[in-house]
């Protein structure tokens, strides 16, 4: 900042990169982050359902700010003594007023990613084929932190959602395979490419949605119930 570096410290081994400081601030996280220590002490973060920070509160539990959003998280209204960097859907802005979110940064004025998406979308979910578009321009309900999908918890709320797209993927490979046009050794390959590449290639992502496609069933909770169960989309294992 003004020519000067900022030093982060990362938490790198959570499931999204997470700040634990940076050059004035410490936040401290539980499920979600909690606060964070400035110079003057503990500022609580309130958020809505989306994560958005909106409140801000001291030890002795006095609102010091309070904000609100316009859908795509530009700042409809600000008022208190103090900030925080955290701000829409809980996601760092910086001093361009962009949205870190990791892969790519969101302008919150036109809802719109500033880079391309290097995923190439679902043609059974044609909102997902637009690259710069925001959460297949529904902000109200979803968000999207890794700016590309990212699951690898049953407890996510948008793991259902992501898995209904491999879903849709795998439901027209298995077409192939019934018309004869590939094998099912090609078509569980293709599945897990795609699932690699929809959940950000990130294995224990990828993992997660094949085994919910695949067995239907808590991807959790697979290894403790067994596997070879023959390649059937959308199957449910029977006790």
């Amino acid at each position: 900042m003004n020519g000067e570096p900022t030093l982060y410290s990362l938490d790198l081994a959570a499931g999204l990169t997470q700040v634990l400081s940076d050059a004035d601030n410490a936040y401290l996280y539980g499920v979600v982050r909690i606060g964070e220590q400035e110079p003057d002490g503990w500022q609580y973060h309130l958020g809505d359902a989306l994560g958005s920070v909106r409140q801000l509160t001291e030890s002795i539990a006095e609102v010091s700010h309070s904000q609100s959003y316009e859908p795509y998280g530009s700042v409809r209204a600000s008022d208190g003594s103090t900030v925080t960097s955290f701000q829409y859907a809980g996601e760092h802005k910086d001093n361009t007023s962009l949205s870190f979110l990791r892969a790519r940064y969101l302008h919150t004025v036109i809802g719109r990613f500033t880079s391309h998406d290097e995923l190439l979308g679902d043609p059974f979910q044609p909102m997902s084929l637009h690259p710069w578009l925001y959460v297949q321009a529904n902000p109200i309900n979803l968000v999207d932190p890794s700016g590309a999908l990212s699951c690898r918890d049953s407890e996510d709320p948008l793991c259902g959602a992501r898995a209904q797209v491999l879903l849709a993927f795998a439901r027209s490979v298995r077409q192939l395979v019934m018309w004869g046009g590939m094998l099912p050794v090609e078509a569980l390959s293709n599945l897990v490419g795609y699932s690699l590449s929809l959940f950000d290639r990130d294995i224990e992502g990828m993992m997660w949605g094949t085994t919910s496609v695949l067995l239907g069933v808590d991807p959790n909770e697979t290894f403790s119930i067994g596997l070879g169960v023959p390649f059937s989309v959308g199957a449910t294992r029977s006790p």
